[in-house]
């Protein structure tokens, strides 16, 4: 695991599935393939491997604008790249037991760049992504939202708080 940051310090152990393996910090757990390295920042914590292709980024909006609800911040932030990006289609799903929306999103010649999938958790909106490159999740992206847990921090912070260091 590399840090960019001191702000994320999480761990990384074994999974009872032995093709996986467990990151857990201070306010999520997920199951990730055994073959993917982490990569955290302030702004986002990378899950990326080769065998199999698998790449997922667990990211948030900024929290220099307040979002009153998940709806207002999706239409910002789909507006936000309307210009050279669409979304092909748009999906109720759940991220562990959190109810989410996720979106296909291509880029003008048709070629998806990105499967992103938010939810709301600590009145902030959370964004899971994928690389891109398909239209369906693989199995291995598919069971990392399927695993993923909130895992909040007594201290009460929330992701966006100890992505910003604060």
């Amino acid at each position: 695991m590399s840090s960019d940051s001191d702000a994320l310090q999480g761990s990384i152990t074994e999974s009872a599935n032995p093709d996986y393996q467990v990151y857990e910090g201070s306010l999520f757990r997920v199951e990730f393939p055994k073959s993917a390295t982490v990569t955290e920042s302030e702004s986002q914590i990378k899950f990326s491997g080769d065998n199999p292709p698998f790449s997922m980024t667990v990211g948030l909006a900024p929290r220099k604008t307040s979002y009153a609800s998940l709806d207002e911040f999706i239409n910002q932030w789909t507006s936000s790249f309307s210009r050279i990006y669409t979304i092909d289609s748009t999906d109720d799903v759940f991220v562990g037991d959190i109810p989410a929306k996720q979106f296909v999103i291509k880029n003008k010649d048709g070629e998806v760049i990105m499967i992103s999938t938010i939810f709301w958790e600590n009145n902030t909106p959370h964004i899971i992504s994928t690389g891109g490159g398909s239209e369906t999740l693989t199995e291995e992206e598919q069971h990392f939202l399927e695993t993923y847990k909130n895992t909040e921090t007594s201290s009460g912070n929330t992701l966006d708080t100890v992505l910003a260091g604060k």
